[in-house]
């Protein structure tokens, strides 16, 4: 290893952050002095646990759909398309890692794996980063929609929705474009042209990073990202059928609907800076929306701890990958060239 990494002190969290992370399990202690206890763990307590954990395997099963629609990715800019099997491990390893991580960031360690095969760092990230972005732009629209469907009296009747959701689209597609556009490129070379030799050194890196990205999203066919698209509509209408079952198990009698307007509006929630795993977040909005649907806060809770729970479920199914062959020879060549 080189003096230079050797000597690094590693990064800690500054103060603020950690009391920003602290903020979630503090409204969660507000929630929980609010509560009746006692039906909060009587409600917990009546729990199905076959649909529970039937759940917790339809959840895994996204793993596999999400997979798919990577290796679709991957072929656009590849011939050598890594297999199947290895592409779920990797996938499932990332998955157990970005559990903990805002926003699943930490699911971005897929396109170091990629690299073990061939694959550059720059296009490794364009094919995570479209991948990531497809399920986050689905949640956001159905959270976006949810949030007015609930929110505005009407909503359902009116041309609200469709005006908003149109928007979105149009602004997704305009940054697509961006993203695909030979400015940037212009732009990265311009900044590399500083006096500064190690600061050149980290432009040039990147503008070389920037160079690989952009042409990867350009070889991205129209066709691929269609077929993702329903790929990705398929995998969020499995995990809500999901919490759906999980709402089952403890007989709160929510339809389909509601079950996805209050996943995605509390999955959005759970993805902010201010808390780990969704604690607190998610719960502050499982109550409000379930209020509307008459479902008291012992009961919202109680789902939204559930919901958490799967989360878990999902995470531990997903941790062997870690000893899996392509696993841990990408984590080996990692470490070789940092050495």
């Amino acid at each position: 290893m080189n003096e230079s990494q050797t000597d690094e002190p590693p990064r800690r969290r500054k103060p603020y952050q950690w009391a920003l992370l602290a903020l979630g399990p503090i409204v969660l202690v507000v929630i929980i002095t609010m509560l009746d206890v006692e039906a909060l763990w009587n409600t917990l307590r009546s729990v199905d646990i076959g649909m529970f954990v039937l759940a917790g395997f339809i959840l895994c099963s996204t793993v596999f759909i999400r997979t798919w629609r990577w290796r679709m990715l991957l072929a656009d800019l590849t011939h050598e398309v890594p297999p199947y099997r290895d592409l779920v491990l990797i996938f499932a390893y990332a998955t157990y890692v970005g559990v903990a991580t805002p926003g699943r960031l930490g699911e971005f360690v897929k396109a170091f794996h990629l690299r073990s095969y061939g694959v550059s760092m720059g296009a490794a990230t364009a094919t995570v980063l479209t991948d990531r972005l497809l399920d986050i732009i689905v949640l956001l629209l159905v959270a976006l929609t949810a949030v007015i469907l609930v929110a505005v009296p009407g909503a359902q009747t009116s041309v609200v929705v469709p005006v908003i959701i149109v928007a979105v689209v149009a602004s997704l597609v305009f940054a697509w474009w961006l993203l695909r556009s030979p400015a940037l490129d212009r732009l990265v070379r311009a900044a590399a042209r500083v006096e500064h030799p190690r600061l050149r050194g980290v432009l040039e890196r990147l503008a070389e990073f920037g160079r690989d990205f952009r042409a990867a999203i350009r070889m991205q066919a129209v066709s691929t990202l269609g077929i993702a698209i329903v790929l990705t509509v398929i995998g969020w209408a499995v995990v809500y059928g999901a919490n759906w079952l999980i709402a089952e198990s403890i007989g709160l009698g929510l339809t389909y609907v509601q079950v996805v307007v209050v996943s995605a509006v509390s999955s959005v929630a759970a993805q902010l800076p201010v808390t780990v795993l969704g604690v607190g977040t998610r719960d502050a909005v499982a109550i409000v929306v379930l209020a509307t649907y008459g479902v008291g806060q012992e009961g919202a809770v109680a789902l939204s701890t559930l919901f958490l729970a799967s989360i878990l479920f999902v995470a531990l199914a997903c941790a062997p990958s870690a000893f899996s062959a392509p696993v841990r020879f990408a984590r080996k060549q990692t470490s070789d060239v940092e050495s």
